[in-house]
């Protein structure tokens, strides 16, 4: 390979990319609906789930959280994403909007988020989720 070559990605990498995107699409869905079952499909039981604030949680504190509607999602909305791959893993990153109110309090975010998502029995779940404020 020269130096300045371009290297594309493989058919199967574009596949995956796919499905990594419409697995977030999903989650996001999921998270607006306060949809449980959803939720628990699309994310992995080992999920550790840190909030921009600090805060971080695990599976059932997170869908725990949006099923009882401490948190009500009103809009998420993901900017570009990139994907690279670690094995079963892919790591996404993107710019992401939230709309959100807690403790009767509306939210509004913009942040910088990174996901890890794990290949598990053919689909993607959530197992890592960071998020900064942008």
């Amino acid at each position: 390979m020269s130096i300045g070559a371009t290297i594309l990605p493989s058919h199967a990498d574009l596949t995956e990319e796919a499905a990594i995107r419409k697995a977030l699409d999903d989650l996001c869905k999921a998270m607006i609906a306060a949809d449980k079952a959803g939720l628990e499909a699309r994310v992995s039981n080992q999920l550790k789930f840190g909030h921009a604030n600090g805060r971080v949680e695990n599976k059932s504190e997170f869908v725990g959280a949006i099923d009882s509607r401490k948190v009500i999602y009103k809009s998420i909305t993901v900017g570009d994403v990139a994907i690279s791959f670690a094995g079963n893993n892919a790591i996404a990153h993107y710019p992401l909007s939230v709309e959100a109110e807690a403790g009767g309090k509306v939210i509004s975010l913009g942040l910088h988020s990174m996901t890890v998502w794990l290949k598990d029995g053919g689909a993607w779940r959530l197992l890592a989720y960071q998020s900064v404020k942008a």
